[in-house]
Parts: C-alpha cells; structure tokens; sequence
C-alpha cells in the first residue's frame, strides 16, 4: 500500500477578513434611516386646505399619552440626528480607510496604483478639499485615483445631506388638539373657549318678526356708512382677488367700501352683487385647532325702471306688504309680494336661495322744474343663506366658501367638532342636515314673546325675508311713513313734527347721504306750544315736501339699491344676532375655540421630501457597496493608517524615502513610478510592497501573527 506524503502547511499570509465595517454600517445605517421614516412619520398627512403643509390632526384630539409620546418622539428625532450629524464624517471615513486597504491589494496582475497614490489614500485625503487644487497643479500630477474621487464624493454626498435636511424641513411649533380641546370629550377640568353662539335654523324660523324690524327701524335712524361693521364679512372669492385684497381691512368692514364700488362708474362693478355676508359672529373669528361652521347670509337688490302700468293693480301674496300715502302734491304706493310673517327658509342647512320683490310708485306733482320727479320702481333681492367652516387652524386660518351641501353624518363625525347644544331637543351630538331640534323651539315659543310692546297684533308673526322686513321697518307700523299715511290737518302736533321729534327717519345720518340733508330740515322745525314756528305754513305741504324729498333719492336706482343694500344687511344682521343672544341659553349652538397644545414638528414639501430621501439612498448605497467592496478580499490590516505605511516604506531605498538624519525632502517623481500595490512575494507565502502575486479569496487564513511569530509583510 502505498503512502501519500503529508499535505504541505498552508502558507503564512496573514489575510483575513475584517468585521469592522459590517459593524460600522449596522451603527450607522439606523441612525440615518430611522430619523428621517420618523420625520416623515410625524410631519404625518398636510392638512386638506392647507397652503403650508402644516400637519393633519383627526379632530377627535390626542390623548396625554398620546401627546407625551409625540414628544418623546421628538425628542428622539432630535438625538438621532445629532448623533448622525457628529459620526457621519468619521465612520465614512473609516469604511473607506478600510476599502483603501482592499484597492492598494493586487488584485488583478495587470493592476496599477504608484506608491504615491497610495499615500495619498493613506493620508485619507477624500476629506481634504485641498486635494482639488492639488490634484490640477503641475506638482500634484499623479496623486489622484478613481478610489480617492469616488471616496470623496462619498463624503461629500455624506457632509451634504444633513445641512440639506436642515434645509428643506423646517421644525415649528404646531398646535395640536389634545382631548382638552374636544368640546365633546375632555380629558380634564378645562375645555374650548366659547367665542360666540351660532343660530340654528329652527331658532331662526321662530323668531318673531316685531324683534327684528324695531332694531331695524332704529337702525336706519342712526345709520352710517362708515361705521365698522363687525358682522360683515367679505366673500373668501372677493379677498382672492390679488387687487381687491389689498384694501384696508378696516375699510372693508364698513358699507361704505361696498357702496363706493357700486356707486363708482370706472370701477365696474355696479352691476356685480356686493360681496360680502353677514353672520351672528364677529368678523374673523377663529376655532383654533376645531373645525366649524357658522351660519351665513347674503343679500342684493337690482332696482329697474318700470311703466307705471305695470305696478301691481293687486298687490299679490298670500300676506302682501302694501301701504300708501296720499296728498294733492304727492302720492305714494308701496307694495311687497308675497306673505309677511313667515319663515321664507327650510330648515335645511343646504344652501338656499330666494328672492323677494318691492314696486314704489311716486306722483310728485310739486314745481321742482323736474321732468322725473315721479318714477316707478321695481327691485329684486337676492338672498342666499348657507353655512361656511370658520377660520382655524387646518385652514391657515382663512375662512371658508359658501357650502353648497352640508357634510355627511359620518364627515362631520370625524372631520369636525361641531355640537348642538346638550339643552336642546335632540341633545348632544354633531348636527345634520336636517334640524331635528323643530319640536323642542315650538315648546319653547313663548319665550319669544319677551320682545317690545306691539299695539298692532304682530307679536306671533315670524321673521320676514330681509326685503320685506327693510320694507315693513320703512313703511310699516310705526315707521315715518306710518306716521305720514295716517296723518291729517286735525293731527296735533303736526306729522312732521312727530317725525323729527322721534328721530326714526332712515338714511338721514348717512355720512355722504345719498338723501337730503333732513337734519337741517327738522332743525327748522320747533315747537312753541304745539305751533309751528314757521309762519303761514301748512304743515301737510310741509310733510309732502319732506316725503317728496325722501322718496326722490329712490329716483335713481343706482341709490336705490345702496339703500336696500343697508337695509338688507341690517336686517339680517338683527336677525342672526336677535336670534343667537335670545337662544344661547337654551338652543344656540356655541362655536369654541381650542388653542392646542404646542408641539415642535417638522414641516415638509413633497419636493424636500423627494430630495432628502434621494440623498438618503444614495448615501446608503455608497456604504453598502463600499462594505461589499471590502468583503471580496482578504485584507491584511483593517486600514491603510501611519503604522502600516511605515511598514511598507522600511523596504524603500534611501534615495526614494531618505532618513531624517540626512535631511532633505522626498523624491515625489520617483514615488509616481514605485509600485505601490500590496502583493505577494515570489513565494507566495508572504506580502510584500509591488509584490508579483495576486491575493484571491482563497489566501484568507484564521491564522493569527502572534501563533507565527511573524506579521507577514516581508521586508
């Protein structure tokens, strides 16, 4: 039988492969990706109308916990990142300090790196920018290597992501609902703030008509233009006109502003509806971080010219409005279509449109050397009530649109927080579309009656549309006119007197009336024992005229129009607020404001978004493909540092590398044709600098140096 001899040793190449780098990318590869899926995570989806990406709570609110946790979530973001930013630079370079150690080895036998590149990779110059200029200088030719470019740009891409992170995504305080701000739920002793009550619907088809024209009457009494009106609110189409949105505010909230774009013939707009609303609320009110509507309305009035052949010979309605005024130097008829007394709406919370119509005949037969002084007049109003979302914060506090359909049960549920009040019929709970609080307002009719005396039997009327209530307060009961239609020579004291005593003539304080200055008028007039003071004067020519002069500023539609505009506005204003003080303690549904708590969160673009995450994968790629690099061969060292150039440069003769005792500088040009590769040595069992073999994987060894008593590297 024959023996085979023994298998020889295998040899003494201490190469092996190194864990340093899977260690280094499992560190680092969380600590890049995590904060930035948590970022992500917790700049969570932007807000539906949103126009700065702030971040979308559900309107239900957080918990304590769960606002504690969002916290803790920050907290962590924070860290992460600041650790990322700080080990970035360093473990970037170490993997590639450990990649240089697999480039410098001879892999291949046509392979060539001069001993200069490869001290230059030894020097880590990948993170010294000066090697740019270096490299293109006549004293720096050679020094640059595919490995030392793509390593720097490695750490350029790595150096870069961070301040471009900071960049693009902003951190602010962002208000965040918590259950204290649920009007619904609460998690504590605090709640909401009420800022204001809100009419319901069956609240308003119950108020009583005489509540609302009193305030009217007065109203127009006292009346002017340039008064702030704290209950308008400008149209959300208006205030996006880049032109028209940049008026005063203030200005805007007056009637004057919206009668001057009416009256103003280069403005154009005297044929377009004014376009602002009214509501029970003051003008800008905001719900914090809640969702909710209010309810809304909006009137214009178109005034035309017409034969006097078409005023109605019959007043037509179920309830017209009509009245007259009757004298041989002036007569005046009035009629408004339709049935006074009665809630014109449903009690939907749909938008609703409806129209209303008023016809004014004057015979003016007074000398004025006037060919138009007698006119007749027809005037549509438009009126259109609905419900809009309030200013909040999931908005960027700009109000909303008029809303053509009330949301859904299961949309209000979840996307808003309105509530109807615990006190009325149905109770507690997000309203519908349908007020379903009807029969709760019937049983509580009386407590309407509380309104001012009424000697007429109107006390059980409802409200009116507005055209017919600013016709009622005009030429109704006690109103001027009434007082004018039902007066005679036998009247004591005198109708005008009455008129000017009581001070209830409308549009007489208006600041560039539109109507005679009746001031200066009823200054004229004074009482002396119940006679006038002006001498051989009758007073029924004296009310003619001071009639005639009024009803001549209807003479032109234009003016017209601007009256009723006032009109109208105050008499839905006096209906939203009449209803909403009388009903808040009972029905009226209160509109809350949640300030949140303030949470530090990240604010993104999808563009940032896209970006940052780009330079994410690509840096992860960079590591990962420079840690696969590192694994295709045995190495042997785990970086290309000082000690292991020193060891490679022992070898070197003194008139490449001198010694320090001779002085003198190195011979760069003589380093650019050394070798600078670590092969193996003729024998193949040892390496040494420009040695001739190629290492493989299969000169991997788990042989330590210590057991040898030798490192390997021949010298």
């Amino acid at each position: 039988m024959t023996e085979h001899p023994p298998k020889p040793p295998p040899p003494l190449v201490p190469l092996r492969y190194r864990k340093r780098s899977i260690y280094l990318l499992l560190f680092y590869a969380p600590l890049l990706i995590i904060p930035w899926v948590l970022t992500c995570v917790l700049a969570g989806p932007p807000a539906p109308n949103g126009g700065n990406g702030q971040r979308y709570f559900p309107q239900s609110g957080l918990s304590a916990n769960g606002v504690l946790s969002m916290l803790g979530w920050v907290a962590a973001v924070r860290t992460l990142n600041s650790i990322a930013s700080v080990v970035t630079i360093p473990v970037t370079s170490a993997l590639l300090a450990q990649a240089a150690v697999v480039y410098t080895q001879k892999r291949k036998p046509n392979q060539k790196l001069s001993l200069r590149q490869t001290f230059v990779l030894a020097d880590r110059r990948w993170s010294d920018l000066t090697v740019l200029v270096e490299a293109y200088r006549r004293t720096g030719a050679g020094i640059s290597s595919r490995f030392l470019w793509l390593g720097m740009t490695l750490i350029v891409l790595s150096a870069a992501q961070h301040p471009i992170q900071q960049l693009l995504v902003s951190w602010q305080s962002v208000p965040v609902m918590t259950c204290l701000d649920n009007p619904s739920e609460s998690c504590g002793l605090t709640g909401p703030v009420v800022v204001g009550y809100d009419p319901e619907p069956a609240d308003l088809a119950t108020i009583r008509q005489n509540r609302v024209v009193q305030e009217v009457m007065s109203s127009l009494a006292v009346f002017n233009q340039l008064d702030r009106e704290t209950h308008l609110w400008p149209d959300p189409s208006y205030l996006a006109d880049e032109d028209t949105s940049r008026a005063d505010p203030t200005y805007r909230q007056t009637l004057f502003y919206w009668m001057d774009e009416r009256s103003s013939s280069i403005s154009k707009q005297s044929d377009k509806p004014p376009n602002f609303f009214v509501t029970a609320l003051q003008n800008g009110t905001s719900t914090g971080v809640l969702r909710e509507h209010a309810i809304r309305l909006n009137s214009s009035a178109v005034c035309e010219k017409i034969p006097r052949a078409k005023f109605p010979s019959t007043c037509p309605g179920k309830r017209p409005f009509q009245t007259s005024f009757s004298h041989a130097l002036l007569n005046v008829r009035v009629c408004a279509p339709g049935q006074y007394g009665v809630f014109p709406w449903t009690l939907s919370r749909n938008r609703q449109d409806f129209s209303e119509d008023l016809f004014l005949d004057v015979v003016d037969k007074r000398d004025l050397g006037l060919s138009i002084a007698s006119f007749t007049l027809h005037c549509t109003a438009s009126t259109t009530r609905g419900y809009f979302e309030l200013a909040n914060y999931m908005n960027s506090q700009a109000y909303g649109p008029l809303l053509d359909k009330w949301p859904d049960a299961e949309t209000m549920a979840e996307n808003f927080n309105d509530e109807l009040s615990t006190y009325a019929g149905k109770g507690h709970g997000p309203p519908t579309e349908q007020d379903e609080t009807e029969g709760y307002h019937d049983h509580y009719s009386n407590f309407w009656n509380t309104g001012p005396a009424d000697p007429y039997d109107t006390n059980m009327l409802n409200m009116s549309g507005p055209l017919m209530t600013s016709a009622i307060a005009l030429f109704g009961n006690q109103s001027f006119f009434e007082v004018a239609a039902n007066s005679s020579k036998k009247t004591f004291p005198p109708a005008i007197q009455q008129i000017c005593q009581q001070g209830q003539l409308p549009f007489s304080n208006l600041a560039f009336s539109i109507f005679t200055d009746f001031q200066s008028n009823c200054a004229a007039i004074a009482t002396d024992h119940g006679r006038l003071s002006w001498d051989n004067s009758d007073p029924q020519e004296l009310l003619a005229s001071l009639l005639g002069d009024w009803f001549y500023s209807f003479n032109d539609t234009n003016s017209a129009e601007m009256a009723l505009l006032a009109s109208m506005y105050i008499s839905n204003r006096a209906m939203l607020t009449q209803t909403a003080t009388a009903a808040h303690a009972f029905s009226g549904r209160e509109i809350r404001f949640g300030a949140g708590m303030l949470v530090p969160l990240p604010l993104k673009t999808l563009a940032g978004t896209v970006i940052i995450s780009i330079l994410i994968f690509l840096q992860l790629l960079g590591l990962s493909i420079l840690t696969y690099y590192i694994y295709q061969l045995p190495t042997w060292t785990h970086a290309l540092d000082a000690v292991e150039v020193a060891r490679m440069a022992i070898g070197l003769k003194d008139s490449v590398m001198p010694p320090l005792a001779r002085g003198g500088e190195v011979d760069l040009a003589k380093l650019n044709k050394i070798d600078g590769l670590v092969g193996l040595d003729e024998d193949r069992a040892n390496m040494a600098l420009g040695g001739p073999g190629v290492i493989t994987r299969r000169h991997a060894t788990k042989l330590e140096s210590k057991r040898h008593g030798n490192d390997g590297f021949r010298r």
